[in-house]
């Protein structure tokens, strides 16, 4: 399903505005890797979720942001990367303001308890 979406996205071109082929493109790299979280398939979720997080990135949508960081940084904790997840959750901080107040309020409590650890 998502790679004919992309197909579509690509061969749509110019028909569709760029933000919001940005924005199917980054929905679908999340949603994506939101489905291998579920089946516990971590490299794969973590995968689509750094494209994810790279895609939104360069579209400058920092609640769109964090909201990939918040995910990707708990699909790295489930598979035992602690170290990275701490960047992951660091990056999702220093959004500050710009952040989801609910994904910045979750990276905050994940660092508290990695540096429990």
């Amino acid at each position: 399903m998502q790679v004919r979406a992309l197909a579509f996205l690509d061969q749509a071109g110019d028909r569709i505005e760029p933000h919001i082929a940005a924005f199917a493109r980054t929905n679908l790299e999340m949603f994506t890797g939101r489905s291998h979280s579920h089946l516990e398939n971590w490299p794969e979720a973590a995968a689509h979720l750094r494209v994810a997080v790279g895609l939104v990135r360069d579209g400058g949508n920092k609640g769109l942001e964090s909201r990939a960081l918040s995910r990707l940084g708990d699909v790295l904790l489930a598979a035992g990367h602690r170290d990275e997840a701490r960047d992951v959750f660091t990056r999702c901080v220093s959004l500050g303001t710009a952040a989801g107040p609910g994904r910045l309020a979750e990276a905050r409590e994940h660092l508290a308890d990695l540096d429990a650890l």
